[in-house]
């Protein structure tokens, strides 16, 4: 075999048979990437290298070929398409190489801190993607690494366009795999995916079957964290999304500003139990389709407002020289003066409050939460179309262990403390479940009453059923639970439903518990049919006797829950109450 040029340092200048390089993009795990031209024309090309050691070339080849297969299977405006393919410099032993669009742009996260969108835009962008996504889904293609960093927005119409196919899969595809999951980036892989790799720790022939609700899972975690990080560009810990045992705050909770609608449909995206996401792309795309037409002020809101970006730390210089640099004394920093903060915000507190209370007060647990000091890595210039470095896991700080007090243990914090520290600590969620407010009464959507009129009567606050408020207690009729804020996802009774709504719909909704935590209110805003349709809809708890309310009971086991029946009435109406 003759002398091989580096491909991951092709200088510019240098000809890759018809196209000269312009510059390097970028260099990922299975290859480089450059921006090249011909006669005039852009375009990204992704030339594949042979790892440290091997000389199996066609094992280096096999990823970017199973792209290039993906690839000119899929014809859709919003992916990236193929050119060209070929060997350099040897058509026999030269180095495997794609030609495709070059994309000039940002990836999403810095198109979010870029051009500083609202939700509106935000609800457009994702349901472009989502549009796009079905093209290879009814081909049976998946691309199996969607993230922020994969979803490029072009310069010139802010259009979203999917990229790096590297990890992707189609029905004839060898199998690459060398673990019981595919490759792809641990923050964007589905809670099933994760269970399965523990599950199967040793036996090499185990493989996980890769299904659409994966790809969902990716692009509620995409939506999450553009919705909740007003600098998403930045490698920082983050809390986890795919833990079982930890579910993330929903993002109205972090960001206040995030539309309810658009918060229960990144959270049902997110849902542990796959069956509870929505059944598609496609009915992905018409969901996001109705929250983008929703005439709300709310959603031509800038999903971040410029000062949140300005004021946003982020480490100082030499910290950003060294990308090696440990992240965990950051985290230590923070974490002590987040608790500095909430000692002193209890203790000026206390000072209020009638002068029964015990002055003692103890440190709170402090959450396993990362470092909201995200680093910042925009890039003007133009952005290769295949960035496929997998971004890090997230770690996630160990939560000290508790000490025995010295002192009597004070009364658990008041309302008044609460709501002293909602402000500063909304993302902690340090224990003051009941701060969170019961919306305003207000009409219900012109879409939703006329929705519900063509199988309702028209005095909508009459007509009531009963639900399963949590699908995953359907069947139970006589049991209590403590339910809590946030959003849920209920089922109805068929016995007393529509008919309209076969088996197996689902309701998109959320839950509030009032402030003395004795009382539930819930409104349902959807109802996603198993066909992947959906029909909007506004329907709530019912709240007298003759409505079937009588589903409170009382405080729950723990601070900012109520008990409440599993089997509830639910009330359509025309106006929320």
């Amino acid at each position: 075999m003759s002398a091989q040029p580096d491909p991951s340092n092709l200088p510019p200048g240098t000809s890759i048979q018809a196209w000269r390089v312009v510059a390097k993009l970028g260099q990922g795990s299975y290859g480089a990437v450059y921006h090249v031209q011909l006669e005039g024309q852009d375009f990204a090309l992704k030339i594949a290298h042979h790892r440290a050691g091997s000389a199996d070339t066609a094992r280096t080849d096999a990823r970017i070929r199973r792209e290039l297969a993906c690839l000119s299977l899929v014809n859709h405006p919003h992916i990236v398409r193929v050119w060209s393919h070929g060997r350099w410099s040897n058509p026999r032993e030269g180095f495997f190489f794609l030609v495709e669009d070059y994309v000039e742009g940002y990836t999403l996260a810095e198109w979010m801190e870029h051009a500083q969108p609202t939700f509106r835009q935000v609800a457009a962008l994702m349901e472009s993607v989502a549009d796009a996504l079905e093209v290879p889904h009814k081909q049976g293609i998946f691309h199996r690494d969607l993230k922020p960093s994969n979803i490029l927005v072009r310069k010139k119409d802010d259009a979203p366009v999917i990229t790096d196919f590297s990890v992707g899969d189609h029905p004839l595809a060898e199998d690459l795999t060398e673990g019981p999951i595919p490759p792809g980036t641990r923050r964007y892989r589905s809670p099933e995916a994760l269970r399965f790799e523990r599950q199967h720790p040793h036996p090499p022939e185990a493989r996980y079957a890769f299904q659409v609700t994966d790809e969902l899972f990716a692009l509620g975690a995409t939506l999450y964290d553009i919705l909740t990080d007003p600098l998403p560009t930045g490698r920082h810990p983050r809390l986890p999304l795919n833990n079982d045992a930890l579910p993330p705050p929903s993002p109205i909770k972090v960001n206040p500003r995030v539309p309810p609608a658009l918060s229960d449909l990144t959270m049902a995206l997110l849902d542990p139990n796959p069956h509870l996401r929505p059944p598609s792309v496609g009915a992905l795309r018409r969901m996001l389709g109705e929250l983008k037409a929703d005439p709300g002020e709310a959603w031509d809101a800038l999903v971040y407002p410029p000062l949140a970006r300005r004021t946003a730390a982020s480490p100082p210089p030499e910290a950003r020289k060294d990308p090696r640099r440990p992240w965990w004394p950051w985290v230590a920093v923070l974490g002590a003066a987040v608790l500095a903060l909430l000692l002193a915000a209890i203790l000026f507190a206390a000072r209020a409050d009638p002068p029964t209370e015990s002055p003692a007060a103890h440190a709170p647990q402090q959450p396993s939460l990362g470092s909201t000091s995200p680093l910042s890595q925009k890039e003007t210039n133009a952005v290769s179309n295949s960035r496929s470095t997998p971004e890090a896991s997230s770690p996630v700080t160990a939560e000290p262990k508790p000490q025995q007090p010295q002192l009597p243990i004070p009364p658990k914090p008041s309302l008044k403390r609460c709501a002293a520290l909602a402000g500063a600590l909304a993302f902690l969620e340090v224990g003051c479940a009941t701060v969170q407010l019961r919306p305003e009464p207000g009409e219900c959507p012109d879409n939703a009453i006329k929705a519900m009129r063509k199988f309702h009567q028209p005095n909508m606050g009459m007509a009531a059923v009963r639900i399963w408020p949590d699908a995953r207690r359907k069947g139970d009729t006589e049991g209590l639970g403590a339910y809590e804020n946030g959003p849920i996802t209920g089922v109805f009774d068929l016995e007393s439903s529509p008919d309209e709504f076969p088996d197996g719909t689902l309701l998109d909704g959320h839950l509030w518990v009032s402030a003395p935590g004795d009382r539930i209110f819930g409104r349902f805003t959807r109802a996603r049919l198993p066909d992947g349709s959906s029909v909007p809809l506004c329907m709530e708890l019912c709240e007298n006797e003759d409505d079937w309310g009588i589903h409170k009971r009382g405080p729950g086991p723990r601070e900012g829950t109520v008990m409440m029946y599993h089997h509830v009435g639910a009330c359509f109406t025309d106006r929320w109450h």
